[in-house]
C-alpha cells in the first residue's frame, strides 16, 4: 500500500492524490501531525536519501523567523519538524522501499 504523508490544504497533495485515484492505486493519506513520529520521520529520511534540511519548507514564516539561523542538529531538527509539521516540505508519497517528495506531483508515477 502506498502511503501519502502531507499536510492538508495542500495543492501538491491534491494533485497527488488525483493520481493515485486516476491510476486506481491503493493508498492511504496521513496527515503529519496524526501519525508521525520521530522515529517515522527519520525511516523516511532515509527512504528519501536526503538530510532532514531538505525536507524542511524554507520559505515558510515560521521556519524564517524562528529557526532558519539556529545551530542545530539533525536529531534535533527531526524533533523540530515533529513539532511544527507545517515546516515538512510534501507530499511525502512512499511505495514499499521507495519514497519521494510529490513536488511536482507527476514525480510519484515513478513509485506506482
Amino acid at each position: 500500500m502506498i502511503v501519502v504523508y502531507h499536510n492538508p490544504g495542500s495543492s501538491n497533495t491534491k494533485e497527488c492524490l488525483e493520481i493515485l485515484e486516476t491510476k486506481k492505486a491503493d493508498y492511504k493519506a496521513v496527515k503529519y501531525d496524526e501519525e508521525l513520529t520521530s522515529e517515522k520521520l527519520t525511516k523516511i529520511i532515509k527512504l528519501l536519501g536526503v538530510k532532514p534540511i531538505e525536507i524542511v519548507r524554507k520559505t515558510e514564516v515560521l521556519w524564517q523567523e524562528n529557526f532558519k539561523n539556529l545551530k542545530i542538529n539533525d536529531e534535533q531538527l527531526v524533533e523540530l519538524l515533529i513539532e511544527y509539521p507545517k515546516l515538512i516540505e510534501g507530499p511525502i508519497i512512499i511505495n514499499g522501499n521507495k519514497a519521494t517528495i510529490g513536488k511536482p506531483p507527476k514525480k510519484i508515477i515513478d513509485l506506482l
